[in-house]
Parts: C-alpha cells; structure tokens; sequence
C-alpha cells in the first residue's frame, strides 16, 4: 500500500474535518489526473496544490487524533 492510499482510505466522521479532508482528497487526484497533459510549466503550480492538500489533510488527522502530533511536528520543523 503507498502512502497515497493509505491516506483516501482514512475514514473520519462525518462533519466538517472530513469535508475538508475530503475535498484536499479531491484536489491531489485532480491534480494527478492533469499531470500527464500539462505544460512543464504548470507543474509547480501542480506541486503547490497537493503540498497544501497534504498540509490540510495532516491538521485534520492530528485535529481528529489519527495521528500522533509527535510526528507532525517532527515533519513540521
């Protein structure tokens, strides 16, 4: 299982954390979905995108007690 998997198969109440989590989900699939037609150009916008979907989705995880907060400030600083 990659890591990518591991996190759309993380499943949190509903409310609003998941929606959030859900539409970062979202965004880095659309994202990875465009890749393969994009101009070289466009792929540092790509990179931002899913940089701050991940961000969104780690603060959701700590938020919701999915993760130890240890390790999200360990990548964190």
């Amino acid at each position: 299982m990659t890591t990518l998997q591991a996190l759309l198969g993380v499943s949190l109440p509903s409310g609003p954390k998941s929606d959030v989590y859900t539409s970062a989900c979202s965004r880095i699939l659309d994202v990875l979905a465009r890749v393969p037609t994009q101009d070289h150009r466009d792929l540092g916008d790509a990179a931002r995108t899913i940089c701050s979907a991940l961000t969104e989705m780690a603060f959701v995880l700590v938020a919701s007690d999915h993760v130890c907060s240890s390790y999200v400030s360990f990548f964190c600083t």
